[in-house]
C-alpha cells in the first residue's frame, strides 16, 4: 500500500479512537454526526467523525427530500443510521443573507432538531427517555425506502412528525406497538 494512505488511515483511526473515548464518557448525550460528502461506502472505509459508533450516536446521510439518497452523500448499511434532507437547504450566510447549501452537515441539524423535539415531547408527556431511546425513536420512525436498504441501518429518511407521534404513544405502548400505531396515523 501507499505510505501516505497508510498514514492517513492511521491518523483517521486515531481520531476515531480518541473521539470514541470522549463519547463513551457522556452516555447521556446524544451525539449526531454527519456522514460525509464523498460518495463513499463508510461500512467499507471509515469516515471521521461518523466512524464513531455507539448506542447514543446517530450518523446522518443526506437525501434529496424524501425521494433518494443525495448523489454526494456517504452511505453504509451498518455505518449510517438514517438520512435527512440535505440538498438545497436554506442556510444563513454573512451579511444577513440566505443561500441554498448541499451536504450532510445540512442534514444532521434536522435530526438534532427532531431529537430535541422528542426530548421535549417526552418531558411534556411525563415520560423519561435517554439518548439511546431517542436514537431508537428516530430510527423506528423513518420513512422506510427500499432503495435505502443497503445504504443505512434504518433503511429510511427522517420523519420528524412520526417521531413525535411515536414518542407520545410510548405513554401507553411498547416501542414495537407504538411504532406500528405511529406508522398507521402518519402515512
Amino acid at each position: 500500500t501507499n505510505p501516505l494512505e497508510t498514514l492517513q488511515d492511521n491518523f483517521r483511526a486515531g481520531l476515531i479512537r480518541i473521539t470514541k473515548e470522549v463519547v463513551d464518557q457522556y452516555p447521556r448525550v446524544l451525539f449526531i454526526f454527519s456522514a460525509g460528502n464523498s460518495k463513499d461506502n463508510t461500512t467499507l472505509e471509515s469516515h471521521y467523525p461518523s466512524g464513531v459508533t455507539c448506542s447514543h450516536c446517530v450518523t446522518v446521510g443526506a437525501s434529496f427530500g424524501t425521494k433518494e439518497r443525495a448523489y454526494f452523500s456517504n452511505y453504509g448499511e451498518t455505518s449510517v443510521s438514517l438520512f435527512a434532507p440535505g440538498v438545497a437547504v436554506t442556510s444563513s450566510v454573512p451579511e444577513d443573507r440566505e443561500l441554498p447549501v448541499n451536504g450532510t452537515s445540512q442534514a444532521a441539524p434536522q435530526v438534532a432538531f427532531a431529537a430535541a423535539n422528542i426530548f421535549q415531547t417526552a418531558w411534556k408527556e411525563g415520560l423519561w427517555v435517554n439518548a439511546s431511546m431517542v436514537k431508537d425513536i428516530l430510527m423506528n420512525s423513518v420513512d422506510r425506502k427500499d432503495f435505502l436498504k443497503t445504504d443505512c441501518v434504518s433503511s429510511g429518511i427522517l420523519n420528524p412528525l412520526r417521531a413525535v407521534k411515536l414518542t407520545k404513544l410510548l405513554k401507553k405502548y411498547s416501542l414495537k406497538t407504538a411504532r406500528k400505531k405511529a406508522y398507521k396515523t402518519t402515512e
